[in-house]
């Protein structure tokens, strides 16, 4: 009887949480799930409190962020990304009902303060996809770029910290040589010294 109790409270504070969310993000520490904004057709949720399910015990819990020092918190927002990199998760443009926004906003999962990039998308997007690379770069994908009417299939991509040298002599070896022939001189690369590991991005 106690377990059915549980379950059905279990169930209950899940739909609270979750009801009518539409186009949110999730990102996990291990030991939770955050969800990120979302909304409904006519609404966008707040960033200052996020739900978060906490894995072991199966319970949704509020968690209460802190305010960027400077610019508070972000704007409400729907339809964004969300990435996750060295326990801060990252949210990039998104859409609020009115406006498409082109901020970017990182939250630290363990003291839950909002920091504020001080960079944007060259492209303000909503729809779109996002991720970031192991070594700290954040690619954005496609995206609408007029409500309702224009998507893109363009590639933004921003470093979130400052990459290493091999990462910017391979950048710009990539920039100056031409693409295809070194598609097809791949074990020349290898010969010449180039890491086995951005001979196998190509």
């Amino acid at each position: 009887m106690r377990n059915q109790q549980q379950s059905k409270l279990l169930f209950a504070t899940a739909i609270i949480w979750t009801a009518m969310i539409y186009r949110h993000e999730i990102v996990s520490d291990d030991f939770r799930l955050y969800v990120f904004g979302g909304g409904t057709a006519h609404l966008a949720f707040p960033l200052d409190k996020i739900p978060a399910f906490e894995v072991q015990s199966g319970i949704w819990q509020e968690t209460q962020t802190k305010p960027d020092k400077v610019h508070g918190y972000p704007r409400t927002r729907k339809c964004h990304s969300c990435s996750l990199f060295r326990n801060e998760a990252y949210v990039c443009g998104g859409l609020d009902g009115e406006d498409i926004m082109d901020d970017i906003w990182k939250l630290n999962l363990t003291t839950y303060e909002w920091t504020k990039l001080p960079t944007s998308l060259h492209l303000p997007v909503y729809f779109h996809s996002a991720d970031i690379t192991p070594d700290g770069c954040l690619y954005i994908f496609g995206g609408v770029t007029r409500i309702d009417d224009i998507r893109t299939n363009c590639v933004q991509r921003i470093w979130l910290i400052l990459p290493t040298l091999q990462e910017l002599c391979w950048e710009n070896m990539c920039l100056t040589l031409d693409m295809h022939r070194l598609q097809k001189h791949r074990s020349k690369l290898f010969e010449i010294g180039v890491p086995i590991h951005f001979i196998e991005r190509l």
